[in-house]
């Protein structure tokens, strides 16, 4: 990467700016010289606010997101990974991380931590470098003076993104923790794609998420390859051809994890 200015945007292109000006977040971080990122207030296409702000993944967190108990009212922060309070994102917040769907970092704070890591093909990549920014002394922050709107899931239940998502968190738990921690979170992120895939709703969209999150399990134990090239497909699993989602459910682990006939 090339730079010569003081800050730089990472920022998708499925979003658009709907409250707040760059001059604005510019001079917010020219007045707080120890914030090395900050992210901003998201909302989806529906207008529910997009939840953000989140703490590092850990063993606990994981379990706590499998089972739902990020949920409960007033929960502590270990209990799981997202800051799920409405109020939290009216005010200036310190985090761990932000999504990378918007990130204002300042160079220094890149230079100091180094680039992005090339070897995530999607998510994980902001967790990553928020990580090693943190641990080289800078803060990251939650600003709530711009409001984004980020088109997030238009393309549909893509059983790739869930696939290349189990295979990210994956690499950072080999990156970050030690074998016993990895060990447990991986469990806790297999838990997840497990509970998922068996109660998901008995509609059509149910049927698709349990297929999906089944997919991403044969990734995650190494059965199936990471899905890259599907990325790049317009195709969802909407529109997948049934005898792909017959596939996914028939190669699918059962609840003892084993394969199903």
């Amino acid at each position: 990467m090339t730079c010569n200015s003081r800050y730089v945007l990472f920022l998708n292109p499925d979003t658009e700016i709907l409250e707040g000006t760059f001059a604005d977040l510019v001079r917010m971080m020219d007045d707080r010289p120890t914030v090395g990122l900050i992210g901003v207030r998201q909302v989806v296409t529906d207008g529910r606010l997009d939840a953000t702000i989140r703490w590092f993944p850990n063993a606990l967190r994981a379990r706590g997101a499998a089972l739902l108990a990020e949920r409960l009212p007033r929960r502590p922060h270990w209990l799981g990974e997202r800051e799920l309070d409405p109020a939290s994102y009216e005010q200036e917040f310190a985090c761990d991380w932000t999504s990378g769907s918007f990130m204002l970092v300042r160079r220094e704070a890149i230079e100091s931590a180094g680039y992005l890591d090339e070897r995530y093909f999607l998510y994980c990549d902001e967790t990553d470098l928020c990580r090693r920014i943190k641990t080289a002394g800078w803060e990251v922050r939650h600003l709530p003076q711009m409001t984004i709107l980020h088109h997030d899931g238009k393309a549909g239940i893509k059983p790739s993104l869930v696939s290349i998502g189990a295979n990210s968190r994956k690499l950072y738990a080999r990156k970050f923790f030690s074998p016993v921690h990895r060990g447990a979170y991986l469990s806790a992120v297999m838990l997840k794609l497990l509970l998922r895939s068996i109660y998901a709703g008995r509609d059509e969209t149910g049927r698709l998420k349990r297929a999906a999150n089944r997919g991403a399990i044969l990734t995650l134990i190494g059965r199936a390859p990471v899905p890259y090239a599907a990325i790049t497909s317009k195709v969802s699993v909407q529109t997948a051809a049934p005898e792909l989602r017959r596939s996914l459910a028939q190669s699918a682990p059962t609840v003892d994890g084993s394969q199903s006939a």
